[in-house]
């Protein structure tokens, strides 16, 4: 389809004035250009996400080569492109550009809207889902989930730290639906956040406020001394020694670069620890 305006309304970021704050504003941008392969998608609505709120105070650059539009997850309908038919209500993961009328993506990280979704509901589910999604099968080494037919993941007891975050969230009810077996100890800093994550199948709420140095014993108590199979950490440094503690098995030789970067970092890191291997997806400044 030929978009015949070559310009779009967009949330622009404004630099810090003197309040020392910057702020957003509605403007105009140029319609992105769609690459090969690529789609472009009537945005109808778009999350808010913690990158969000990095990004605009200066903290957290765009990806290489993105745009500096903000928006990584936004959900509307395919104007252009051939890997789904005009008209397709989508969700998509984004390097950025959700906050416009329009933004280019790629289709493999795009799925199409179910009926019983709004696009605003839609649009919340991409950058949290998939990381979720991703920290379990791809990077957690669960490729065969038993409610798939696949084989017994062997996984019978799992730790999620941040578990009442959007991560934390998506990932308890990815547990549920297809690892209904294991065991989920859920970590939190508030007895509401506990709740929510009760409420989302968790068998055990570890509040770390509270235990402080003693979570890690807490939670071998709370699995008969033998620790759990799988560590879901979407916190970083500040709880790794914990972490260390809790987890049953891992590969110290492969753990040791990823704790002296989680220990340099100033900002959230991401790491997963199953079995006897450990790989650290991290987000922070260089």
């Amino acid at each position: 389809m030929h978009i015949a305006m070559q310009r779009m309304r967009a949330v622009l970021t404004r630099a810090a004035g003197r309040q020392g704050t910057p702020s957003l504003f509605l403007s105009e941008a140029p319609i992105p250009q769609v690459r090969q392969g690529q789609i472009l998608v009537k945005v109808g609505a778009a999350g808010v996400n913690r990158m969000d709120l990095m990004q605009k105070a200066g903290k957290y650059p765009p990806p290489q080569g993105a745009t500096d539009i903000l928006g990584p997850e936004a959900a509307g309908v395919v104007v252009s492109g051939s890997t789904f038919p005009y008209g397709t209500p989508v969700a998509c993961l984004l390097p950025g550009g959700g906050y416009a009328e329009y933004v280019a993506a790629s289709p493999e990280l795009c799925f199409p809207i179910p009926s019983n979704l709004t696009v605003e509901e839609a649009a919340c589910i991409p950058e949290n889902w998939i990381t979720a999604y991703q920290l379990l099968q791809e990077v957690g080494g669960l490729t065969d989930f038993p409610a798939n037919g696949g084989k017994p993941s062997g996984v019978k007891s799992i730790l999620v730290y941040a578990a009442a975050s959007g991560v934390g969230v998506a990932l308890l009810q990815i547990i549920r639906a297809f690892l209904p077996g294991a065991k989920v100890l859920a970590v939190a800093g508030t007895p509401e956040k506990l709740q929510c994550a009760e409420n989302l199948g968790a068998a055990v709420s570890l509040n770390y406020k509270l235990l402080g140095d003693t979570l890690g014993d807490e939670a071998l108590k709370r699995t008969d001394g033998q620790g759990v199979d799988l560590v879901l950490d979407c916190v970083g440094a500040s709880l790794w020694e914990q972490t260390v503690v809790v987890d049953r098995t891992f590969g110290a030789e492969e753990a040791e670069e990823a704790h002296q970067r989680l220990q340099e970092s100033a900002n959230i890191g991401k790491v997963v620890i199953i079995l006897d291997r450990a790989i650290a997806s991290l987000h922070g400044t260089p």
